[in-house]
């Protein structure tokens, strides 16, 4: 997609240095062609974005699941009653945080998945 945008990029560069030469039947159609490219840009990008938003979600929807799964665990087991993920908590005393235990256990369910990674965020609160 960015090399489309790039040659787009140099198309309008092209039609604005051409203007000053071109006769105005010339711009017109230059211009309609710019623009029917730029629409068949629109398109292609919207498709992208639609196939990356299906792509993203079969393969977070799963993910999302075992992870609701693993945390339900861990607050069972351990006696929560709540567990926040760290954006959802405006405050929150650091030794309350069992984010490395619940990586853990998630990683201790999914065999396949690496062993360290990015942090999940959750924050535990005992009430």
């Amino acid at each position: 997609m960015s090399s489309r945008q790039n040659k787009l990029k140099k198309e309008e560069q092209d039609l604005q240095k051409n203007a000053k030469i071109e006769t105005a039947a010339q711009q017109k159609k230059t211009r309609q062609a710019f623009q029917m490219d730029i629409r068949l840009y629109q398109q292609e990008a919207r498709k992208a974005r639609k196939s990356f938003g299906k792509k993203r979600a079969s393969l977070l929807v799963p993910l999302q699941a075992k992870l609701n799964d693993v945390v339900t665990a861990y607050a069972k087991k351990h006696g929560y009653s709540l567990i926040l993920d760290s954006q959802a908590a405006i405050y929150n005393v650091p030794s309350l945080n069992v984010t490395d235990a619940i990586l853990k256990a998630f990683n201790k369910a999914q065999p396949h998945s690496p062993k360290s990674g990015n942090s999940v965020g959750a924050s535990g609160n005992r009430q």
